[in-house]
């Protein structure tokens, strides 16, 4: 993927990406209470 990174798209991309990260890993700590 050949791509520059001044791309809004890729950058829109990595933000969205790094906030369902965020948010999966958020829910792990519930998961491991139960």
């Amino acid at each position: 993927m050949s791509v520059t990174h001044c791309d809004p798209t890729v950058n829109l991309f990595s933000v969205v990406h790094a906030v369902t990260l965020s948010g999966e890993i958020a829910k792990w700590p519930v998961v491991g209470r139960n």
